[in-house]
């Protein structure tokens, strides 16, 4: 993004579909992704599903913003398509200030509303989505949040048959706020009488 002359670069802001916003040196739209500069100078991609484009761009003209462009290497290009920031030489390269390489190998973004992607390796992605309300945690998962959010399904065994597909279903959704981190699950059972709880409560003390 050019600034006049003698001017400090002005911040973009990123505007999710969850709500969430997210301060950036700059951004731009290449095919499926979006492509920004974050504040610590590492570039990062992301599916441009899970951003409000117009909204992003209504803000940023508002404030007085542009989207910027900034010329990228065949590797660099090669690192922001896989979701994960350009190596250290990489970013240097291109006038950024980067840090240690961090690896991502595994499936891309679930793009919303799916919170979950898989390959044929097996690998999974988790999509955690923010909450617009505090969350009741009472262990009832009655909130309009588990109704409007779709849960993670089809898990596989560990034990006692690895890799093969759960004999039960279990639903999980992954949640957070400006604090937490929220995993809240419910497990089925197709057997619900057989299930034995064995009480934990402290006994009182004896004399």
């Amino acid at each position: 993004m050019d600034s006049p002359a003698g001017s400090a670069p002005l911040d973009q802001v990123l505007l999710f579909e969850d709500g969430s916003r997210l301060m950036v040196r700059h951004y731009e739209v290449r095919g499926d992704l979006v492509v920004m500069t974050a504040t610590d100078g590492m570039l990062y991609s992301v599916s441009r599903t899970y951003v409000n484009l117009e909204a992003t761009e209504q803000v940023n003209l508002r404030r007085g913003g542009e989207t910027g462009s900034a010329a990228l290497s065949g590797s660099a290009e090669r690192s922001l398509a896989r979701g994960r920031p350009i190596a250290n030489s990489e970013a240097t390269k291109n006038g950024i200030a980067g840090e240690e390489e961090a690896v991502f190998d595994g499936p891309p973004p679930p793009s919303p509303p799916e919170v979950i992607s898989r390959n044929d390796k097996g690998q999974a992605t988790w999509r955690a989505v923010r909450l617009a309300e505090p969350l009741i945690v009472d262990g009832r998962l009655e909130d309009p949040v588990y109704r409007r959010v779709p849960a993670a399904k089809g898990f596989i065994q560990q034990e006692p048959y690895e890799g093969e597909p759960a004999t039960e279903p279990t639903d999980v959704w992954f949640f957070f706020d400006d604090t937490n981190i929220y995993i809240a699950a419910r497990c089925w059972d197709s057997q619900p009488e057989r299930i034995v709880a064995i009480s934990a409560a402290p006994r009182a003390p004896t004399k």
